[in-house]
C-alpha cells in the first residue's frame, strides 16, 4: 500500500506542479492585463489634465479680454459724451472773451465763469488735455492746419494762430486743434 500512497502522491504532486505553473501563467496574464489596464487609464487621466490644462487657461483669456472690451467700450464712451461736450466749452469761452458793461452784466459774468470752471474742472477730473498748439511745431497727429500764413519771421511748420484748441483724453485725440501754420516766403 505503501507504493501506491507514493503514486498516488507523485500524481498529485505532479497535478500540483502543473496547477501552479497554469496559475503562474495565469497570474502573470492577469499581471499583464492589469499594467496595460494601468497604462491606458494613466493616458486617459494625462490626456484629460491637458485638457482641463488648456480649458482653464481659455477661460482665463476670455475673462481677460472680457475685461479689456468692457474697459475700451467705457473709455469709447466717455470719449463720445465729453466729445459732445467740447463746443459747448468752445462757447462759453467765446462768451467770456467778449467784454462785459459793469452794472448787471458783472453778474451774470461771474456765473459764466463759474459754470466753465465747473465745466473745465469736470473735464479735468476724466483725464481731458488741451493740446498744446501756439508756438508748437505743426503735428498732424495733434493739430489740423486750416491756414498757412506766408512769413519770414517764424519758423516752417511753426503754429501762428489757433482758430479751434484740440483735445486729448489718456492720449487719445478727442478733436485735434485747428490752427494756423507759417510757411517760408519765397
Amino acid at each position: 500500500m505503501n507504493s501506491e500512497y507514493k503514486e498516488e502522491e507523485n500524481k498529485a504532486t505532479e497535478v500540483d506542479v502543473d496547477t501552479v505553473d497554469e496559475s503562474k501563467n495565469v497570474g502573470e496574464q492577469e499581471d499583464a492585463a492589469c499594467a496595460a489596464e494601468i497604462a491606458e487609464l494613466t493616458q486617459k487621466w494625462e490626456d484629460s489634465e491637458r485638457l482641463r490644462l488648456r480649458l482653464q487657461a481659455d477661460f482665463d483669456n476670455a475673462r481677460r479680454r472680457y475685461r479689456q472690451e468692457r474697459a475700451d467700450l467705457k473709455d469709447s464712451a466717455q470719449a463720445e459724451v465729453i466729445t459732445s461736450l467740447l463746443p459747448i466749452l468752445d462757447e462759453f469761452e467765446r462768451a467770456l472773451s467778449h467784454p462785459v458793461e459793469e452794472g448787471a452784466g458783472g453778474k451774470f459774468l461771474e456765473g459764466f465763469q463759474l459754470i466753465y470752471r465747473k465745466l473745465v474742472d469736470l473735464l479735468k477730473t476724466y483725464k481731458v488735455e488741451e493740446i498744446a498748439a501756439l508756438g508748437e511745431q505743426m503735428d498732424p497727429n495733434y493739430h489740423e492746419a486750416v491756414m498757412r500764413l506766408a512769413t519770414k519771421d517764424k519758423p516752417e511748420g511753426e503754429i501762428t494762430a489757433v482758430f479751434k484748441k484740440g483735445y486729448r483724453m489718456n492720449d487719445k485725440v478727442l478733436r485735434a486743434a485747428q490752427v494756423q501754420v507759417a510757411h517760408q516766403e519765397d
